[in-house]
């Protein structure tokens, strides 16, 4: 599940898991400065709530083997990659 396009199309990825636990093997959080432009942003830094999301991946104990963190256009890849892998070393899930 891309995570960053289920949002921008106007649905809720804590639903589409819970209704699917056993369906997706792989997770690609990118992350959104929220409605109307939904830029991608470093992850952590928008709207989306990562830690909600791995969080009912661990309670549902479900297939996620694999995830990954994208942003399709970064000014700073490194930078990108740095502060989003911070963030999500932060979480608490």
């Amino acid at each position: 599940m891309d995570v960053y396009w289920i949002v921008r199309g106007g649905r809720d990825p804590l639903a589409y898991l819970r209704r699917h636990p056993a369906r997706f093997s792989m997770l690609h959080l990118k992350d959104s400065s929220g409605p109307p432009k939904h830029d991608m942003v470093d992850v952590g830094a928008g709207t989306i709530d990562f830690a909600a999301l791995l969080a009912l991946d661990a309670r549902l104990q479900s297939s996620v083997k694999h995830v990954f963190v994208e942003h399709d256009r970064p000014a700073d890849p490194l930078g990108f990659a740095r502060r989003s892998f911070d963030h999500l070393a932060r979480l608490d899930y």
